[in-house]
């Protein structure tokens, strides 16, 4: 047992964290994040919400962390939060598209409209293959009675989904409109 605990505290673990650092991985950011996470398995998220925090005051670039308070503060109710803190996701990595649309559904929810066509806009341009953007967009589009726009939307997803029904569907439903 010794032997093998001395061979792991002498070997294994300064390998370990030699190929963390070399990777580039922050191990301090990962324990922080596996401790939030575990709070939130146990439905404390008071604790990880405090977790979260104090890794962002150590570390602002971490995506990761203002991703899950993001989450957390959504689904407490927090949206004017969660969108702070998604929007710094999105300032960190221009690639968050998850993170952009969610910024997009969160302001439609405050009825900020206008923000959230603009916003569903931007990310459609950037990604035109974001299934669920697409949709969102299409629908704002309906309410507005801009029916064209709509439609020329759901023919730029067709050709990345060509067999999803829902857009046929969606499709139909706009022209009767």
């Amino acid at each position: 047992f010794f032997m093998f605990l001395t061979y792991l505290m002498s070997v294994i673990i300064p390998i370990f964290i030699l190929v963390c650092e070399y990777n580039k991985i922050n191990l301090l950011d990962k324990i922080y994040m596996i401790l939030a996470k575990a709070c939130i398995l146990r439905k404390d998220t008071k604790e990880a919400k405090k977790i979260l925090i104090s890794l962002i005051e150590k570390n602002d670039n971490c995506t990761e962390a203002h991703k899950m308070l993001a989450e957390i503060y959504e689904q407490e109710g927090g949206i004017r939060k969660a969108i702070d803190e998604y929007v710094k996701v999105v300032d960190l990595d221009p690639n968050a598209y998850d993170s952009y649309f969610k910024i997009a559904t969160l302001l439609k929810e405050l009825g900020n409209k206008e923000d959230s066509l603009d916003m569903l806009t931007k990310l459609v341009n950037k990604k035109p293959d974001y299934l669920e953007a697409s949709i969102a967009l299409t629908d704002l589009l309906c309410e507005d009675e801009r029916y064209k726009e709509a439609i020329s939307i759901m023919n730029e997803a067709i050709k990345y989904y060509p067999n999803n029904f829902d857009i046929y569907y969606n499709m139909g439903m706009i022209y009767t409109m």
